[in-house]
């Protein structure tokens, strides 16, 4: 599947653009419960709304950490729909969402369903992964597939400038982490190599941000890079498939790899 991301201020006119293309008539919308309006998204997004004519039936019924009825529900949601489009707008709990109702509805479905990823956070790059994190039994899964990879991620940074400096910290430390690793790769194929010169720019990048943060700069071109390394954390776990490691790294127990789109515990 092919994967498009725009970023920067006229990211949103892309996505207008895009979804004009598509010939987009009902957005179904996946959004945080708060951020959704404190980060400026609402007011942006409606006047996208308005533009293109579209009708928009909203969902925000989900826990922070998105369990496996959150996405039946959400599922269940859309396909009583005439939504023709899913587009998330939020942190990694909204993405995750998304991702899986477009993926579980996409198993039924006789047409593609676009997928938009609109990040309110800079972190974990989940606008460029294809894996989402959901929670089954109080056990935390990792769930590969093309689906579940974002036709459109569209990252405008101005939407992280509200996070407040607790939150922005938080979300840099999940787009150093995994940088390390892609730093760390042994650079076997391309992608590796690729993910192996992209990890070490962002480590050093988003830990220069930090310390930024930390001692309480707040100048907007600073978010603005911490949003793009987020974006090529996610870059950097779609091509290596770290996103599995990470999460095997931290959890004890055994592991089910069972192939695409099948849960594997993490």
């Amino acid at each position: 599947m092919k994967h498009e991301f725009y970023i920067g201020e006229s990211a949103l006119s892309h996505m207008q653009h895009i979804l004009e293309q598509l010939q987009v008539k009902h957005v179904f919308l996946v959004r945080g419960k708060t951020s959704y309006i404190q980060c400026g998204a609402a007011d942006k997004l409606q006047t996208i709304w308005h533009n293109i004519h579209c009708q928009v039936t909203e969902f925000d019924d989900f826990s922070n950490n998105p369990k496996e009825e959150d996405t039946l529900k959400g599922t269940a949601c859309f396909t009583k729909t005439t939504a023709d489009c899913i587009i998330a707008v939020g942190g990694g709990s909204a993405m995750d969402v998304a991702k899986l109702i477009r993926y579980q509805a996409m198993q039924t479905s006789t047409i593609h369903i676009p997928l938009f990823a609109v990040p309110t956070t800079a972190g974990t790059g989940a606008e460029a992964t294809r894996f989402a994190v959901i929670y089954r039994g109080g056990v935390k899964y990792s769930v590969e597939d093309e689906y579940i990879l974002p036709d459109y991620a569209i990252v405008f940074p101005p939407f992280t400038y509200n996070n407040s400096p607790y939150l922005t910290a938080c979300t840099g430390i999940d787009a150093l982490a995994p940088s390390l690793s892609a730093a760390d790769g042994d650079g076997g194929n391309t992608h590796q190599r690729l993910a192996h010169v992209g990890g070490n720019g962002a480590a050093g990048g988003a830990a220069h941000t930090l310390r930024l943060v930390h001692i309480g700069a707040d100048h907007v071109d600073i978010l603005d890079d911490l949003a793009a390394l987020a974006n090529q954390r996610g870059a950097a776990d779609r091509l290596t498939d770290l996103a599995i490691a990470d999460d095997v790294a931290f959890v004890d127990g055994e592991v089910e790899l069972a192939g695409d789109g099948v849960y594997g515990a993490a």
